[in-house]
């Protein structure tokens, strides 16, 4: 199963071998999409940067000073700060919109038409699936983290799944699109209160 993600990524990629390979010697001009592209991409960098950051601390917080945050487990807390108090998995939303970002480099290669279909699923295919495989794993990890931390009900009842967005639209758009949990509504109102 680990192996899972290495290919989804080579495969992501694989539109983008014409991009990266072919450099300057075509003498291409950089063009629109390559400049969406690369700022989409300093975007999705700068979010995940930002949201480990800010788990990083707050573990860190939980745990003490010189503890190996990569193997710490007995912390029940769920972070609700920064970027995580508008997304449950902002560096999952980095992630996929790195991944759009190469997308729209690779459509703005020398080989794609805007009208080709097969130069637009060659360059957003790759797109569309890390966006299928992160929003399976924002919840996976949902679930996990509903038998692990205290509360966890209520962050997914309030706080969007993996669209950044501010706390009162998460708690409209759970409240129309409902925010499936494995535990029963006692449970919920309870949590609510701490």
């Amino acid at each position: 199963w680990h192996m899972i993600p290495t290919l989804l990524v080579f495969f992501a990629l694989a539109p983008l071998q014409h991009v990266w390979t072919k450099g300057n010697t075509d003498d291409v001009k950089l063009n629109k999409f390559d400049y969406i592209g690369i700022a989409v991409c300093v975007f999705a960098i700068t979010l995940q940067l930002v949201a480990d950051t800010q788990m990083a601390n707050f573990r860190r917080k939980q745990y003490g000073e010189g503890v190996n945050l990569d193997t710490a487990t007995s912390s029940k807390k769920c972070f609700r700060g920064g970027l995580w108090s508008w997304s449950r998995h902002p560096n999952y939303f980095g992630e996929v919109c790195f991944w759009w970002g190469q997308a729209f480099i690779a459509y703005a290669g020398p080989d794609s038409k805007v009208t080709d279909v097969t130069s637009f699923s060659a360059a957003w295919t790759g797109a569309i699936v890390m966006l299928i495989f992160f929003r399976i794993s924002a919840r996976l990890m949902d679930q996990r983290q509903l038998k692990h931390r205290e509360g966890y009900a209520v962050v997914m009842k309030e706080v969007s799944g993996l669209v950044p967005l501010p706390p009162f639209l998460g708690r409209l758009m759970n409240c129309n699109f409902g925010a499936k949990t494995q535990v029963g509504e006692e449970s919920l109102l309870e949590n609510s209160h701490t």
